[in-house]
């Protein structure tokens, strides 16, 4: 679960499900990951220039059975982290007992730098004049949606905030086991789609 987000160009990565556990289960977390004043349960992990944590909490609905569990991966200078808070392997060998695949909400955010030479599907930034006096210079960004069956897909945001530059942050569900694999799987779906928007000539 220690991803590397340096390697595709990202910042970010965020997945979450909701999902019923038995009681055997929470108590395993619990006593993994004392509960906070908040209620819930928290995993972090530090390495090689990341930071990763997760919550499990209570989902607030009518079945006092339903839990959210939900997954954060960024790029930090942090060097250390508590001791008290027990790692996020740990809870992914608490949930790998389950054999079922969950629907993972999830968020991906890229940053394809000038050096990466990128260019985007629709061109940024984009000028638009066929009228005269628009309360604009130009398009700078898009929000781009796939459908799938009626349902949304994936979304897909655009930005060039400086030349040669794009800022891509992707939204998505996609169904997945509880494993070792799970955020690089998350990511490298991700991946995929950003391929179909953005071509990194440098490579």
């Amino acid at each position: 679960m220690q991803v590397n987000l340096k390697t595709y160009h990202a910042l970010s990565l965020t997945f979450s499900t909701k999902l019923r556990l038995s009681d055997e289960t929470i108590n395993q977390i619990r006593e993994t990951s004392e509960i906070n004043r908040q209620g819930d349960c928290v995993f972090e992990t530090l390495y090689n220039g990341h930071i990763a944590y997760c919550v499990v909490t209570k989902y607030r609905g009518k079945d006092a059975t339903q839990y959210e569990v939900s997954f954060t991966y960024e790029i930090s200078q942090r060097r250390r982290t508590r001791k008290d808070i027990p790692s996020i392997a740990r809870l992914i060998e608490i949930l790998s007992s389950m054999p079922e695949r969950y629907d993972f909400n999830c968020g991906v955010g890229f940053d394809f730098k000038r050096n990466l030479k990128p260019k985007s599907l629709l061109p940024l930034p984009f000028r638009y004049s066929e009228w005269p006096d628009m309360p604009f210079d130009r398009i700078q960004g898009y929000h781009l949606v796939k459908l799938a069956n009626n349902k949304i897909k994936y979304n897909v945001f655009l930005d060039a905030p400086a030349p040669m530059t794009l800022i891509m942050n992707i939204l998505f569900d996609v169904p997945f086991t509880f494993n070792d694999e799970l955020a690089d799987n998350i990511l490298k779906e991700a991946l995929t789609i950003s391929k179909r928007f953005v071509y990194l000539d440098s490579q």
